[in-house]
C-alpha cells in the first residue's frame, strides 16, 4: 500500500486539529527508528505527561485482535482502551470481549456508543483515485491539501 512520507501525514493531521485547542500532534512515533509499537509510544507518552490519564482509542473490532498485538499487557497497563463502533459488531460480543480483556489483563476497556458514518482512510484514498469527492469525509483544510498537492492519485 502508498504510504505518504511522515511530513505530509503530519502535516494533514496538523491541519485537522489546528481549530481545537484540546488536541495536540507528536512526532515521537516519525522519529523512533524501526517498528513502532503501540506499548512503547505509550509508555513514552507516559513519561512525557507523568500526571495524565492516557486514552487509546480504538475501532471496537481492534477489541478482537488486541490481546495478538506486541506486548499487549504493556498496552492495556498505560491507558484506558476506547473502543468505538464502527462495524456494526453486536453490543453482546463486545461487551464479553470487553469483560475478557478486563479479566485476563486487568484491562480499562470503555465501550463508545458513537453515530455511524461511513469513512475510513481506504474510502478516501479510493474516493481520490476515483475522481470522486471527499468532502465532509476530511476537515477542510485537509481536503484543500491533498487536492493542492495532488496526495493519492493515480499517475498515469
Amino acid at each position: 500500500k502508498e504510504i505518504l512520507p511522515s511530513d505530509i501525514r503530519m502535516k494533514m493531521l496538523e491541519l485537522s486539529i489546528a481549530n481545537n485547542p484540546f488536541f495536540i500532534t507528536s512526532d515521537i512515533e516519525i522519529k523512533r527508528e524501526g517498528n513502532t509499537y503501540t506499548y512503547e509510544t505509550l509508555e513514552e507518552l507516559k513519561q512525557l505527561y507523568p500526571n495524565a490519564e492516557l486514552f487509546f482509542l480504538v475501532g471496537a473490532d481492534c477489541l478482537f485482535t488486541i490481546e495478538k498485538w506486541y506486548q499487549p499487557q504493556r498496552i492495556f497497563n498505560n491507558c484506558t482502551l476506547l473502543a468505538a463502533n464502527r462495524n456494526d459488531v453486536p453490543i453482546q460480543e463486545l461487551s464479553e470481549k470487553k469483560q475478557f480483556l478486563e479479566d485476563k489483563f486487568q484491562a480499562k476497556v470503555v465501550l463508545l456508543d458513537v453515530p455511524q458514518m461511513d469513512i475510513s482512510s481506504t474510502r478516501v484514498r479510493k474516493n481520490i483515485k476515483n475522481h470522486k469527492s471527499i468532502r465532509y469525509m476530511v476537515n477542510d483544510k485537509v481536503h484543500d491539501y491533498i487536492l493542492q498537492n495532488n496526495l493519492y492519485q493515480e499517475v498515469d
